[in-house]
């Protein structure tokens, strides 16, 4: 199943000028309010099937996401992603639920039959607001060509939503050069729509069988760009998610290479390169990574997964406010996205508002009760905040879910030391910094066990933890310098150089990718 040949000599080049066009802002594309910016939202609801066979219903679903990236690339729009609607692939829900359900402006929805190896699609866009069709079309197509049939479909209604802007003839001759060679081979096309199907059944049962399959669409056409892009996507999930093996990103390494070769502005490819280069395994490299996330924004805005990594990134550099409004956008695209509730969280405690993090804790978890990331973080606001016994309660809770997370034997010392048992609350920070085998980032822990030994009088051990902090992906001098924990450090040689080296790092990232801090948080 594993398929990671070496690296073939591709067009290095293309690749590096299509990175630099995309990014030549040098900054995250800008975002705005999630209300009354004028932006629709959108739901693409998976096709029905009438008499399908067992082994055709793959398509409800991939034709559905293959519109709904389609519609990602329009500005104008925000789409909520495939993860969001496949609920609705084996029901016969009415638009007007759906658009209830989703809080969406517009719902496409539609039909498929199938006669021998002859398709037809029936395809509608509804608005909400005046219950009206503002577009209804049918495509016909035949399985041996599905990349066709599907093309087809998404430009009729892009076509519908998104206004055409005016292109001279340059640009046109341009976009006809850039464009990426479609799949030759028609078995190719039908593995890699199996794939997107499998691909949102977040299981390791679906994701290995999307891997074999699209290990075999690349297999029968190597110019095949959209499923290496897939394939990069999956097996970084896999490695960061599911499965510990380094097969994986180097898989994904791989796939991500061989998906620029052949498209240099492919979305799926940038998405999966930013996300394994922000990654203890490859040592947290910022700027490379915030280059990818912001080159797969440029070519589609809704895909909330690269703002939510995007986010990530910045807060982790303290830069809070960009991060929040990365937030927003992810939230915006996905409603019930629980982990952008844990990323506020961390921003606005970050930002010294531990009310609104505790907040924000408390809905990620009534979104998602078993997450891990928002269960490890819960009793950190309520510690801030001097409430101990809430921050027990949790830290309790917490352990049931993950009884080894050295984080909470971090917090479990922070909250001894603040009631002045500084030998155990010592110990534990010890236990805690020593572990590595934290489910979240460990320079989490070492931010913690830093507090720990900040308020015992343990600068040093402090500054040391604060150091590998820095250098291991938390390079966040605003936060260090916000921390009420850390206030003894304040006046220390150590810490003070320590803030001027983040500082200067700080403005280094601001200029390079022209990061302003303007906009409140809330």
């Amino acid at each position: 199943m594993e398929k990671i040949p070496a690296r073939r000599p591709g067009r290095a080049a293309d690749v590096s000028d299509a990175l630099k066009a995309l990014t030549a802002s040098r900054k995250p594309a800008k975002v705005s309010a999630p209300a009354g910016d004028g932006r629709k939202t959108v739901a693409v609801v998976p096709l029905q099937f009438r008499n399908a066979a067992g082994e055709d219903k793959f398509l409800s679903v991939a034709l559905a996401d293959a519109i709904a990236n389609r519609l990602g690339s329009a500005p104008s729009l925000v789409v909520r992603p495939t993860t969001s609607v496949v609920k609705y692939a084996q029901t016969q829900a009415d638009w007007t639920r759906v658009a209830r359900e989703l809080n969406v402006d517009l719902v496409v929805e539609g039909s498929i039959q199938k006669m021998g190896t002859r398709v037809r699609t029936l395809v509608q866009v509804w608005e909400f607001r005046d219950s009206r069709a503002l577009h209804s079309a049918k495509i016909d197509g035949d399985m041996g060509d599905l990349f066709g049939l599907q093309d087809r479909l998404a430009d009729t209604v892009f076509d519908a939503m998104v206004p055409p802007a005016p292109v001279s003839h340059t640009q046109a001759d341009a976009t006809r050069t850039a464009a990426p060679p479609a799949a030759r081979h028609p078995l190719a096309y039908e593995l890699y729509m199996r794939a997107v199907d499998r691909s949102v059944c977040f299981n390791k049962f679906d994701l290995l069988a999307a891997i074999e399959m699209l290990n075999r669409a690349v297999d029968l056409d190597p110019t095949f760009a959209d499923a290496w892009g897939l394939l990069a996507n999956i097996a970084f999930q896999m490695g960061a998610h599911i499965d510990q093996d380094p097969k994986w990103f180097s898989m994904t390494d791989y796939a991500v290479a061989r998906a620029l070769e052949l498209d240099p502005v492919n979305c799926d490819a940038f998405c999966a390169q930013g996300s394994v280069l922000w990654t203890p395994v490859r040592g947290f490299q910022s700027r490379p990574a915030l280059r990818a996330l912001n080159a797969a924004l440029k070519v589609n805005p809704s895909r909330y997964a690269a703002r939510s990594f995007r986010s990530a990134v910045l807060f982790h550099h303290g830069f809070h406010e960009a991060a929040f409004e990365d937030c927003e956008e992810s939230s915006l695209a996905r409603p019930d996205f629980a982990l952008a509730q844990v990323s506020r969280a961390y921003i606005t405690m970050y930002t010294g508002q531990n009310d609104l993090s505790e907040i924000y804790v408390d809905k990620a978890l009534a979104l998602e009760p078993a997450l891990v990331h928002a269960n490890i973080h819960s009793p950190l606001p309520s510690i801030y905040l001097g409430d101990l016994g809430k921050a027990r309660e949790r830290l309790n809770r917490a352990r049931k879910m993950i009884p080894e997370e050295p984080q909470l034997l971090s917090m479990e010392g922070l909250i001894l030391a603040r009631e002045g048992d500084f030998d155990r609350a010592e110990r534990l920070a010890d236990e805690g910094a020593a572990s590595n085998r934290s489910l979240l980032h460990t320079h989490h822990c070492w931010h913690t066990a830093a507090d720990v030994y900040a308020l015992c009088g343990k600068a040093d051990k402090a500054i040391a933890q604060l150091k590998r902090c820095a250098e291991n992906g938390l390079p966040n001098y605003r936060a260090f310098e916000k921390d009420a924990h850390l206030v003894s450090l304040r006046n220390h040689p150590e810490f003070q150089s320590l803030m001027r080296t983040l500082r200067r790092d700080y403005e280094a990232f601001r200029q390079e990718f022209d990061l302003r801090e303007t906009h409140p948080i809330r």
